[in-house]
């Protein structure tokens, strides 16, 4: 943005987990009784069996998108024998098909239909009050997109910039809340809990 310093770019996505993510501390993962469950890898794994998750490969089947091919998976050199748990597919498929750069076919569609659901939900949301609200703000082009919300077109620098008199959303309860940092991480926790299920629930749908 101009008079703005350049944004610092997340590191691009791939299949693997940082050490301290294979390492979790007591205070996280609680007493164990195999070191093994410290790692979250292993702890998706059993989450992942124990709700009848279905493989990446089954999800990106129903979804009819091509599935990633085995030199991209790259599990049977390292001995797996089964299909792909769906987290790990996810991010194989960002880094295969898309460098890193953005959510593949299977896990953009989780999480769009995941935040969808959010505000779908919410009965103080657009969707709900005012479904037939468009947005007031200049685009890049026919259609507002995401980019023109974050970054509108023409927008002034901060010291010259002003509120335009527009109408005001609809104020849903959640935006007059107040967040914490455990809040906030509780609620990412719920927010990949979704996803989960979305995905279980296509499974279930077979």
């Amino acid at each position: 943005m101009p008079g703005r310093a350049p944004a610092q770019r997340a590191k691009r996505i791939d299949g693997r987990l940082p050490r301290s993510l294979i390492g979790l501390p007591q205070a996280i993962t609680g007493a164990v009784d195999e070191d093994a469950y410290r790692s979250l890898a292993v702890r998706d794994l059993e989450r992942g069996r124990g709700t009848g998750l279905p493989s990446g490969e089954a999800v990106a089947a129903l979804m009819g998108t091509d599935l990633l091919r085995e030199d991209e998976l790259g599990l049977r050199a390292a001995g797996w024998r089964d299909e792909t748990p769906l987290w790990l597919y996810v991010l194989l498929e960002a880094c295969m098909r898309h460098d890193g750069e953005r959510l593949g076919a299977v896990g953009g569609r989780i999480a769009a239909e995941v935040l969808y659901g959010v505000v779908a939900a919410d009965p103080e949301a657009y969707l709900a009050v005012d479904p037939d609200w468009t947005p007031t703000l200049p685009a890049r082009s026919d259609e507002f997109r995401l980019v023109d919300l974050l970054v509108p077109r023409n927008w002034p620098a901060p010291e010259t910039r002003s509120v335009s008199p527009q109408r005001s959303p609809p104020r849903s309860k959640w935006a007059r809340k107040k967040f914490s940092l455990p809040a906030v991480a509780i609620a990412a926790e719920a927010l990949i809990s979704s996803a989960s299920a979305v995905a279980a629930a296509i499974w279930a749908s077979l």
